[in-house]
């Protein structure tokens, strides 16, 4: 009699334990891409410009290669919002991932992955040879009340991103990994729910920044950038109010080159430059082009 209750302790004991297992393992997966949510990024270039970007999904889908990905649209005015196709993005409940491709690449980039554990290591799918590692992986409770999964990844043990269940990565949302581009500086100040504030981020004191960095803005009114987006070439043209030299940035804050501006429109060969986000910098004034 006392070797079977010692037994159907023991037993007890093990079916708790497994049970406090699948508990922890069933966690209902949190999807990051819904209807009533929207995305505030904010963007600096070369620590000169900032500027915000709005994303939502609308609801609308599309098929390619076989695989139903969500059209995601973004704007970088917010009054009126005017949205326009930015990206396409696919999250895959079963495994916990997410997946995004840009409109002018031909294949996906894996964004996000919260099956990751800590210590796991993960490479960008552009650069295999930059890497995170994953420093924690905790809960975290919003204003919402739910618990969502908090992945912190780090690079030579220095915190550069966090992922959150449900609303993305404090970076932005469709990053795809790209954490690795230098200069690249970007943050998620906020992410809404039928427009009511789930996440700020703590040095955000509003949702929405543009303009210069520490430097006075100066009148605009008859600055051009024509055609805009371009494919094979642009026309930057500030007006007469200013010259010298001018200089271009990529996305990512890196100086793509320079060209003296002698205050008439000038003719800008597109040719050789990768498709994607551009700024002009001439004295105080930046203008953005985009190439196609």
């Amino acid at each position: 009699m006392k070797k079977l209750m010692i037994t159907m302790l023991m037993l007890l004991s093990v079916l708790q334990m497994v049970a406090q297992n699948v508990n922890k393992d069933s966690h209902e997966y949190l999807p990051l891409i819904e209807e009533n949510k929207q995305w505030n990024v904010c963007y600096n270039v070369a620590d000169y410009y900032e500027y915000t970007r709005a994303y939502k999904w609308f609801g609308e889908d599309t098929v390619i290669n076989d695989l139903t990905y969500k059209i995601i649209y973004a704007s970088e005015k917010n009054s009126p919002y005017q949205w326009q196709i930015d990206c396409f993005m696919r999250e895959d409940p079963a495994t916990h991932k997410v997946y995004h491709r840009y409109t002018h690449y031909q294949y996906e980039l894996l964004a996000y992955d919260f099956n990751l554990n800590e210590g796991d290591t993960i490479f960008s799918d552009l650069e295999p040879s930059y890497y995170l590692v994953v420093q924690s992986v905790n809960d975290t409770t919003l204003e919402d009340g739910i618990t969502r999964k908090k992945i912190e990844l780090a690079w030579d043990g220095y915190i550069e991103e966090t992922w959150i269940e449900g609303i993305g990565s404090t970076t932005g949302v469709t990053h795809g990994m790209e954490w690795f581009l230098d200069g690249y500086k970007s943050f998620l100040t906020c992410m809404t729910v039928n427009n009511e504030i789930l996440y700020r981020d703590n040095a955000s004191e509003n949702c929405w920044r543009q303009g210069t960095l520490g430097i006075d803005d100066i009148d605009k009114d008859d600055f051009l950038i024509y055609p805009n987006p371009a494919r094979e070439y642009t026309y930057i043209d500030f007006g007469g109010s200013l010259s010298g030299e001018m200089e271009i940035y990529g996305i990512t804050g890196m100086l793509v080159t320079k060209r003296e501006y002698n205050g008439e429109a000038l003719r800008l060969d597109l040719t050789g430059l990768q498709p994607g986000v551009y700024f002009v910098r001439l004295g105080n004034a930046t203008m953005k082009f985009v190439k196609m």
